[in-house]
């Protein structure tokens, strides 16, 4: 890979992103004070007019709202157009016939979406903010580049988990692994059994360069392809430490989608030699 852009590059899939591959990769933020980054960090504002235009590869990991927070009272047609500038922006500032990579949701964008696991054209329907906004955000990017002669890869990541995931909001699996190492409860919303897939998230960037470089743009679920009740993560997590833990059952959250699985056909041929057994890699992550 050439040169690469990461927008939004200072979050938990950015930084992975830079520490994992070796290219000539810039990182865009909104602001350069207090933020972690191995690769130069461009501001926003400069980044369209200075750089855009020079990159091979520019990949979108911006997140206004998170799932758990995007309750119905946020305005998400303020949200919509104020992204939707952003991206236009970013796309028309490319050299055409490059590469736009969105990073959308493997389960928010689903929703109540019927015939679980989820193929990329299944419909979309969300139930939660995030998953309305990600949504309109996916087809404005495929208006802009077609009409601007722009590669696009749509990426619906299932949950991408990893080392680097410092969020107190996101990656249910780092939090549980702290606490029961810590010794302190797991508090899960609802039963705990709805079942979803998650990914560790070095898989998922090898899947996602692999694809990359097949250069068949178009969208792409990226998971493991297996299903896991947050009961079943920490019994995996407690045979791994050897440690048990209590559960805090709470009320789920509005706007959660219970349980989904993807459809990861389209991926398969890009799975070769990458184990994404949860098992695994969650025994290689507390050993990190």
């Amino acid at each position: 890979m050439k040169n690469l852009a990461l927008v939004g590059g200072t979050g938990f899939i950015g930084q992975s992103i830079s520490k994992k591959v070796h290219s000539n990769i810039l990182v865009v933020s909104r602001k350069t004070e207090g933020q972690i980054s191995k690769n130069p960090i461009i501001l926003f504002d400069n980044f369209c007019h200075d750089y855009s235009h020079n990159q091979d590869y520019i990949f979108y990991l911006v997140n206004q709202v998170l799932p758990r927070s995007s309750t119905n009272n946020l305005d998400l047609d303020m949200m919509f157009n104020y992204e939707k500038k952003v991206l236009s922006n970013i796309i028309r500032s490319m050299s055409e016939k490059k590469t736009f990579v969105f990073f959308s949701s493997g389960g928010a964008v689903y929703g109540r979406s019927t015939g679980s696991p989820f193929k990329e054209n299944s419909l979309l329907q969300p139930i939660s903010m995030y998953g309305k906004l990600k949504k309109m955000l996916e087809s404005h990017c495929e208006d802009e580049c077609k009409k601007h002669n722009i590669n696009l890869f749509i990426i619906r990541p299932s949950n991408p988990y990893g080392r680097l995931q410092r969020s107190m909001h996101q990656g249910v699996i780092t939090k549980f692994i702290r606490s029961i190492m810590a010794n302190k409860d797991l508090t899960i919303y609802g039963d705990g059994k709805g079942s979803k897939d998650y990914i560790h998230v070095d898989d998922m960037i090898d899947i996602l360069f692999r694809v990359l470089k097949n250069n068949q743009s178009g969208t792409f679920n990226i998971g493991s392809g297996y299903v896991y009740s947050l009961i079943d993560i920490i019994t995996i997590i407690e045979k791994s430490v050897r440690k048990k833990s209590k559960i805090v059952f709470q009320e789920s959250f509005e706007g959660d989608v219970k349980e989904f699985s993807l459809n990861i056909d389209r991926i398969k041929p890009f799975c070769q030699n990458i184990n994404l057994s949860l098992e695994h890699n969650i025994y290689k992550l507390i050993q990190s």
